[in-house]
């Protein structure tokens, strides 16, 4: 064989063996890179299960919010009973203080056509403006 084509042949092989470790190398960072893309991807999946718990605990505020709103219009159905209840007493106290008030007319009444049972009219009042300062 002549002597260029040996040389050829040398160069070549030369060659092949650096393209060969080229690929090798290439092939060994193509494995370092997916085993980085694969710690990746389990990072990603622990990420999407921490947000799956974290939606499960909003689900789970979001009920109780839910429940509490429904607690609270309870309450303001409460409350509005309550202030029935309240009107109806004032309505009721002012129909005492009324009726309180003509049977003072009456005692005084009484006194001025000549009742002459002064103790009596005396304690007659006492009682209307002790009702009246009790409430009753």
């Amino acid at each position: 064989m002549p002597e260029e084509t040996t040389q050829l042949l040398h160069a070549l092989l030369e060659g092949q063996k650096e393209i060969t470790a080229s690929v090798k190398s290439l092939d060994d960072r193509m494995t370092r890179l997916e085993g980085r893309f694969d710690k990746l991807e389990l990072r990603f999946d622990n990420l999407e299960g921490r947000f799956d718990k974290l939606e499960g605990r909003f689900d789970k505020l979001e009920g109780r919010f839910d429940n509490l709103e429904g607690r609270f219009d309870k309450l303001e159905g409460r409350f509005d009973r309550l202030e029935v209840k309240v009107d109806k007493l004032d309505k009721g106290q002012d129909e005492i203080k009324e009726r309180l008030s003509k049977v003072e007319s009456g005692v005084d009444l009484l006194a001025m056509k000549g009742w002459h049972h002064e103790q009596e009219v005396y304690d007659m009042k006492k009682k209307l403006e002790h009702s009246r300062t009790s409430g009753r």
